[in-house]
């Protein structure tokens, strides 16, 4: 195997040597000439070992420039061989993905990608040691030293979980870890399975941990080993929503779930549906590569927890979604406005007529936030961005689980941004031509405040007509700080709504108002939908029940101690999805939906995101088939190869030289 094939095509130089022999001997004739004979017959012995040194010379400069080709083509070889010439380093750092899609079975040995992997680990450390084993899996971002690859299959840092990987920040903590060490000459063995989304191609931070990773000596070595295999056969299920529904003295609980699925096949479909730890089944219609479930079950009053189940297919981990309900806490948010029509817009879009639990106070950016002592979810700002000592109490607000909803100015203010916040900036306003508004053309429907609805249906975020929009200028992330998200954007690629994580809650931003000659906003269909899903989201930490993702969720405190509900047998809500309960509080954790959407990168993209390193990818099927270690690149060995052909051409050419000048000093 070859890294760089079409390099190959340079073997045929290995052809020129002799072509140019058969070139020359074109150039003489033999003339037969009497005397000639007592000559030949003198020096036939010799004229013999001439003739062998002359086929070895031209063997040997045939096979240096075959050598040299071959070396440029990068070939790898595995077992001791790969590992022998790849030269063992001082330190190995094993960066080892975690993540739930890394649960899919190999089509072959029918074992997951995350044992499959810990099975070429072993095999690799057996055949080429190293002085020290650090693992950093993706669960923890912790570096922790093992005494072994082939101990890591024991040890709690490789099981499974329930988790996205986020791989910009393995690679930073690698870096942390050499730059603060400097252990000498270091490899870094990577094993993932490429996907998309834990990779974040698009992520501002790959450039600077690749020259980050390059400017390191002696230099690093990068080793991935990919395992990128689609599965066969795999249905996701994931959670949309669970409601508690009261009606006289009846309770239920509405479930809303979606199922995606690897291959479109159409059908019925078996679902165990748990409440309470009571079992039922039910057939659910699969019309193709996503379906919107939604079932209304009979519940106790009060809190309750369950979870849906699909059959067992090639992923496990994907086949349950958990959720609780019931608990229902009112739901406040403020609207801060400069434009009192968009004021009171946005205030119905918060409190609907008949909306309930839900409330909305209306205010001005000049005036004092009333946050202290309320259980607000929401903040909506309209205006320029808040400064001072409402900007400091925003990011409290966002960091304390609470979300803060930016929309723009009416006119436009110097692009300053806020030393508070220091998030993002207001730029210039847009107008669209008269029969040419901005429209919407991409946003995220798998999350998110304009994700699907309970039924399946899109919002009609397409439909809007946007005559005005403020430029949204975002802060890139910055360290271990996340930056801004773009979840949905206009044709030409400017964002209408960012989202930026901030503490345990979020901030959004909006390039348009609900204003008439804005956009049409003001009807409701996607502002109400889209400002409700972000009040709920910042309440959740008023209310005895809570959803939140694997991997992203944390305490809020670290006295809290969460044990698993019913019998599931898990019990670490930092990794594992399930149900967990803290007192009077419960807590429903599934998996990221971005796991089971399977877009693995290809060789190149990798290598272009650490451009400048050393990096070889190594496909998975490779070792499997030879049993061996993680391929090495050999190119050293074909470069000595070719010098060595060329050193001994040039020796027998000598020999030649001194062969003819003895036969030339012995005629008469």
């Amino acid at each position: 195997m070859t890294l760089q094939p079409l390099m190959l095509w340079g073997l045929a130089a290995a052809a020129l040597p002799v072509v140019i022999h058969l070139l020359n001997r074109l150039r003489f004739r033999s003339l037969a000439w009497g005397a000639m004979m007592f000559l030949i017959r003198a020096t036939r012995t010799s004229t013999k070992r001439a003739r062998l040194r002359h086929w070895l010379i031209l063997a040997c400069r045939a096979l240096a420039l075959a050598c040299f080709a071959y070396a440029l083509a990068r070939p790898l070889a595995g077992g001791w061989l790969g590992v022998t010439l790849g030269g063992r380093p001082d330190v190995v750092l094993i960066l080892f993905d975690r993540s739930a899609s890394m649960e899919t079975l190999d089509p072959r040995r029918r074992l997951p990608k995350r044992e499959e992997g810990l099975r070429l680990l072993a095999s690799a450390g057996q055949l080429g040691g190293a002085g020290r084993y650090i693992v950093i899996d993706s669960a923890t971002l912790t570096p922790q030293p093992v005494a072994s690859p082939e101990a890591l299959a024991g040890m709690q840092l490789a099981r499974a979980t329930d988790t996205a990987a986020d791989w910009p920040a393995l690679f930073r903590a690698a870096a942390e870890w050499l730059l603060k060490n400097q252990p000498g000459r270091a490899d870094l063995w990577v094993v993932s399975d490429l996907q998309g989304s834990n990779w974040m191609p698009d992520s501002r931070e790959w450039p600077g941990l690749a020259a980050r990773l390059a400017g390191i000596a002696p230099r690093v070595r990068v080793r991935v080993l990919a395992l990128p295999t689609a599965p066969a056969q795999d249905r996701a299920l994931n959670l949309r929503s669970a409601r508690a529904r009261h009606a006289g003295d009846k309770n239920s609980v509405q479930v809303a779930m979606t199922c995606l699925q690897a291959q479109n096949q159409p059908g019925k479909i078996p679902v165990v549906m748990n409440l309470n730890g009571q079992r039922t089944v039910a057939d659910f219609e699969s019309q193709g590569a996503r379906d919107a479930w939604t079932r209304t079950l009979a519940a106790d009053a009060g809190l309750g927890w369950g979870f849906w189940e699909l059959p067992a297919d090639d992923n496990l981990r994907d086949n349950r979604a958990y959720f609780v309900y019931g608990g229902e806490t009112p739901l406040q948010g403020l609207v801060a406005a400069e434009q009192p029509l968009s004021g009171r817009l946005l205030q119905f879009a918060v409190a609907p007529v008949n909306a309930g639990l839900r409330r909305a106070e209306l205010s001005t950016p000049h005036q004092p936030l009333a946050l202290a002592g309320q259980s607000c979810g929401l903040v909506v700002w309209q205006g320029a961005l808040p400064a001072g000592a409402a900007a400091a109490q925003l990011r409290r607000f966002a960091g304390d689980g609470g979300a803060v909803l930016f929309l723009p100015p009416v006119t436009h203010t110097p692009l300053v941004v806020s030393n508070a916040l220091n998030e993002f900036a207001w730029g210039e306003v847009q107008a669209a031509e008269n029969t040419q508004p901005f429209r919407v053309t991409f946003w995220e429907e798998q999350e998110g405040p304009l994700e699907h609805t309970a039924d399946g249906r899109s919002l009609p975020v397409a439909q809007l007509a946007v005559a005005r929009r403020a430029a949204l200028h975002l802060a890139p992330a910055s360290g271990r700080e996340a930056g801004w998200v773009t979840l949905a954007s206009f044709m030409d690629g400017k964002p209408f709504l960012a989202r930026r994580a901030v503490g345990r809650g979020v901030f959004y931003a909006c390039a348009t108002l609900p204003e008439p000659d804005w956009s049409d906003l003001a009807d409701g269909r996607v502002l109400v939908p889209m400002v409700q899903r972000m009040l709920e989201q910042g309440a959740t930490r008023y209310s005895p029940t809570e959803h939140a993702l694997c991997g992203a969720w944390k305490p809020a405190s670290a006295d809290d101690i969460w044990t698993a509900a019913g019998s599931e047998g898990r019990a670490d809500p930092l990794t594992q999805a399930g149900v967990y309960r803290c007192g009077q509080r419960w807590l429903a954790l599934n998996r990221p939906a971005s796991e089971d959407v399977f877009e693995p990168l290809s060789s190149a993209q990798v290598r272009g995101l650490l451009a400048g390193v050393d990096v070889t990818v190594t496909e998975e099927h490779v070792s499997a088939e030879t049993g061996s270690a993680t391929p090495s690149e050999i190119w050293p060995l074909f470069v000595l190869l070719g010098v060595a052909f060329l050193l001994a051409e040039a020796w027998l050419t000598l020999l030649d030289i001194a062969g003819e000048t003895r036969q030339q000093g012995a005629r008469p």
